[in-house]
Order: C-alpha cells, then structure tokens, then sequence
C-alpha cells in the first residue's frame, strides 16, 4: 500500500468546532506513443520532483530527501494566504513511484513574508495517497496510471454559520478539480519531455 502519514490531534489538546470529513479520490489513464517503462524509470531516477510537482508554484528540496511544494497564493480579503506541502518521493518497486505525504502547512503574509502555522493538525486530520504507475500495453505505447485519494477531517468552528453540508460539497469540489488538474499536468509535462527524448 502506498505510505503516507496521518496528521492527528496531539494528547492532551482539546480540539474545538464540529468535524466536517470529505474523502476524495481521483484515478486517471493515459498512454504515450514511443515511450518504454525503462525510459520512465529513467526519468523519474533523475527528474521526479520536476515531472511530478510542475504544477506547483515553486519547489525546495531539502537536505533530508523530503521535498517543500509551495502552491501559487491567494487573496482572501485582506489577506494573502499560500499552501506548503511536505513531500517525499519513493521509488522502490518497478514501475511506480509513491508520494508521501508528510505534511500541510497552510501561512499568512506577515511583514512582507509568509508565516506558516506549523500546528495546522491541531484543526485537520489529512491522509494523502498519490501513486503513479506505468507499464508497455504491447503496441508500442506506454500507459500510465494516475491514482490519487484523500481523506480530510476539518474542524469547523462552532460559530461558523455555513451547514456543514454546504462545505462537504465545496471542499469536494476543490479538491476533485484540484487532483484533475494535478494529473493533467504530470502528463502535459511527460508528453513534453517524450517529445524532446
């Protein structure tokens, strides 16, 4: 099974707000002409982190392996906000390669830079399954899996006057368009390095 980690509420800290639970998953195909699993083996060996994750805004490897995402910003009122994941890429079975998701740290502008709430698990539970999977279908093309679930837990503030069904359905849909956009963009990006192969 693919390895991820699960953000929990810490002992001894009492969450507040009523839990809202939204549970997504997204499975996409699609085949490239010309193209062998060793060609992807390859390529992932030495490029994952830009094949994988060039939808994001930027990327920052870490010393440690593990990978920050930083998805583009956005302006709520006053605010500007921006999401950092934690990542880290695991290739050890032939023909996949794992995400792991370590952890998501959403932050506020603050003098000029971002801040990023590192206890974000105090309010949500997230689990992240990301795998991408590929294998020659016998007429020469390559078919490649794109396999994403994810299971969010929010804990809504009490005072919070939106029905918790009205944000099940919201989030829901960002998180779908999310991962379809995700996975439209890991093969615009291997379709180009296919054709400059």
């Amino acid at each position: 099974t693919t390895a991820s980690r699960r953000r929990r509420p810490r002992l001894g800290r009492r969450v507040e707000g009523r839990p809202v639970s939204v549970v997504v998953e997204e499975t996409d195909r699609h085949d490239l002409e010309g193209c062998s699993p060793q060609w992807m083996e390859t390529l992932l060996k030495s490029r994952a982190v830009e094949v994988l994750f060039s939808g994001v805004e930027r990327t920052e490897r870490l010393d440690d392996g593990q990978v920050y995402l930083y998805f583009p910003k956005m302006d709520i009122g006053p605010y500007t906000s921006q999401v950092r994941m934690t990542c880290k890429i695991v290739q050890e079975r032939a023909n996949r390669a794992d995400v792991q998701v370590l952890a998501i740290n959403p932050g506020l502008m603050k003098d000029g830079a971002i801040e990023y709430l590192k206890e974000f698990e105090e309010l949500l539970e997230a689990k992240t399954e990301i795998q991408l999977r590929w294998q020659d279908d016998g007429r020469g093309k390559l078919r490649i899996y794109q396999q994403a679930l994810q299971r969010f837990k929010y804990y809504m503030p009490n005072w919070f006057p939106i029905p918790d069904s009205v944000t099940e359905a919201l989030l829901r849909t960002f998180i779908s368009q999310a991962m379809r956009a995700g996975h439209e963009e890991v093969f615009r990006t291997l379709q180009k390095e296919a054709e400059t192969a």
